[in-house]
């Protein structure tokens, strides 16, 4: 981990936004943010927007303090602003390119004979979510009327397990997948899980894509555009 890395990459980019939109005639900010990295180890689940944020990656504390200073920015600036802690996502486009995205570094491999990677036993849990399930939360935030300024989670409330996600790609490919297990992360919670009921309530939006279905399509994407190497 390089913490100085996460600052660069994520935070300084930004800062520098919100420094050029000021003054200018912005109404409303949505930012996607990490709900999977930003509650940490979690007192209950699922997790909703009142529990504690106790980040245990650099990453995840990147981005929480990218959510305050968007909150301090638009409060500054008189705009309204929605910040949406999305899940796992995973869907078509994603490469899996430096092991983000279980799903998507993970189908290649199955693809090409190659082992997936564990890290711990595979009891990690996680909630994983269809990219075209995020578009349209995005959509909503941005031009939904009425809607408080603030954090949303964005997620399916159901929680997959590392091993239900190699047995569902098993099955969806047809393939006998190939499991190597490296020693546990600290940085890893053990469950994460998001309670989307407040985005529910107030706009209507609720995940539609089971994890099956999502990889379905995901894997028919790769396949149609020849993107199966990994």
């Amino acid at each position: 981990m390089d913490p100085s890395l996460d600052v660069r990459v994520n935070l300084l980019p930004i800062l520098a936004l919100l420094q050029a939109a000021s003054g200018t005639r912005i109404k409303r900010i949505v930012s996607i943010s990490s709900g999977g990295t930003i509650y940490g180890v979690p007192a209950y689940t699922p997790i909703d927007e009142s529990h504690p944020t106790m980040p245990t990656s650099p990453y995840g504390v990147v981005k929480l303090a990218i959510e305050h200073m968007i909150r301090l920015w638009a409060i500054q600036q008189g705009v309204e602003y929605i910040i949406l802690r999305v899940g796992n996502p995973y869907g078509p486009h994603q490469r899996g390119h430096g092991h983000q995205g279980v799903v998507g570094s993970w189908l290649p491999r199955v693809l090409n004979d190659r082992p997936l990677v564990v890290w711990g036993d595979g009891s990690i849990v996680r909630d994983y979510i269809y990219v075209g399930d995020v578009a349209e939360a995005l959509a909503i935030g941005c031009i939904q009327d009425n809607l408080a300024s603030g954090p949303y989670n964005i997620g399916t409330g159901t929680g997959v397990s590392l091993l239900e996600v190699a047995q569902t790609l098993a099955e969806v490919t047809g393939r006998r997948v190939k499991l190597k297990f490296e020693p546990g992360r600290p940085f890893d919670p053990p469950v994460n899980i998001l309670s989307p009921n407040r985005y529910a309530a107030a706009t209507g939006w609720r995940a539609t894509t089971r994890l099956r279905e999502g990889i379905v399509q995901t894997l028919s994407f790769a396949v149609y555009h020849g993107i199966t190497s990994d």
